[in-house]
């Protein structure tokens, strides 16, 4: 699990370092770099000071369902960007929806997410919860 992580921390520093998504800031922020995907649903990270964690999850956004940010874990943490990467060339093909945070401060922060269409009353088809602990 650690090595697909590592695989994948790669990937996304990659694109990072190409400008695979734009920043809000313009300039990347420096630290170490912690990437995650889907298999971290549930589970509790720690990091340091000043490091950036990196979510990259799966999105079909041409179904209706899409991620939405509902616990962002400020104050610990700071949303530096999110963004859409589209994935193969044909119709209906979906993509991956990637969000970046570095730790501000030392403390405990939740994220949560849910993947739900943006009408209707129906419930999340899908949740993920993260806890990630700052370091001091």
């Amino acid at each position: 699990m650690q090595r697909a992580r590592a695989g994948l921390g790669v990937v996304l520093a990659c694109a990072l370092a190409a400008g695979g998504w734009p920043s809000r800031a313009g300039a990347q922020p420096e630290g170490p770099m912690t990437s995650l995907d889907e298999r971290a649903n549930g589970d509790t990270v720690t990091i340091t000071p000043g490091a950036r964690l990196v979510l990259a999850l799966p999105e079909n956004p041409t179904t209706g369902y899409r991620w939405r940010l509902l616990a962002a874990g400020a104050p610990v943490l700071q949303l530096l960007d999110q963004g859409f990467t589209p994935g193969p060339p044909r119709p209906g093909a979906g993509g991956t929806h990637h969000w970046a945070w570095q730790a501000a401060q030392p403390g405990e922060a939740a994220l949560r997410l849910d993947h739900a269409r943006s009408w209707g009353e129906e419930p999340p088809v899908r949740q993920f919860t993260l806890t990630v602990r700052v370091g001091g």
